[in-house]
């Protein structure tokens, strides 16, 4: 029941629960919460997934395990990564309220973003749980917040992507039927992102 009233709290009073647990010690509970909420995420997949929806197109059932214990390492390496921009902009807590802050802001897209075409529209939801849960966690503006949670985490992975794009769209030479053909390496999958996305 905790974690049903951590949910519904998170979703309709949002200040209240950051400002609620931010004296709270250890990331264990925020962990259980996490790793119950991908659960059910993943668990949801699998609908679109069986009904074979061009979204999800790629995607196997077997897939599922292997995405489920990314998520769950995922969780740790972007806190740490997010924990760093936040510090550089002045951001006062620990690690600690980082996670937290990343856990419970992915509320709405452990729940909901499995919905296909309409999905991404939580993940925004989610971006903004993020940023209000750094800025009262770490007590610095919602603007210093949003610098830390997505402008530099945009900024650098867009230039690492270009860095990425031409390293691996050089052409690979595959071979057909005997015969040699040049293609373009287009790099990951848009399955696998839309898999991470509530997770990263």
């Amino acid at each position: 029941m905790e974690i049903v009233e951590k949910i519904k709290e998170v979703l309709l009073s949002s200040s209240d629960f950051f400002k609620k647990i931010k004296e709270e010690k250890g990331i264990g509970k925020p962990f259980i919460y996490f790793a119950i909420l991908s659960l059910v995420f993943f668990a949801l997949m699998t609908i679109p997934i069986m009904a074979k929806l061009p979204f999800y197109q790629g995607m196997t059932i077997e897939m599922i395990p292997i995405f489920y214990v990314i998520s769950l390492i995922s969780i740790f390496v972007s806190s740490g990564i997010i924990h760093l921009f936040i510090k550089l902009v002045g951001g006062k807590g620990d690690y600690q309220k980082t996670f937290k802050a990343m856990v419970y802001s992915s509320t709405p897209s452990l729940l909901l973003a499995w919905i296909p075409y309409i999905g991404p529209l939580f993940s925004l939801w989610a971006l903004y749980l993020a940023i209000k849960g750094v800025s009262i966690l770490h007590d610095i503006s919602m603007g210093r917040a949003f610098l830390a949670v997505f402008l530099i985490p945009f900024i650098l992975a867009f230039i690492i992507s270009l860095i990425l794009g031409r390293l691996m769209g050089l052409t690979i030479i595959t071979s057909i039927r005997g015969t040699f053909e040049i293609t373009s390496v287009k790099g990951i999958t848009g399955s696998f992102l839309q898999v991470l996305r509530p997770f990263v």
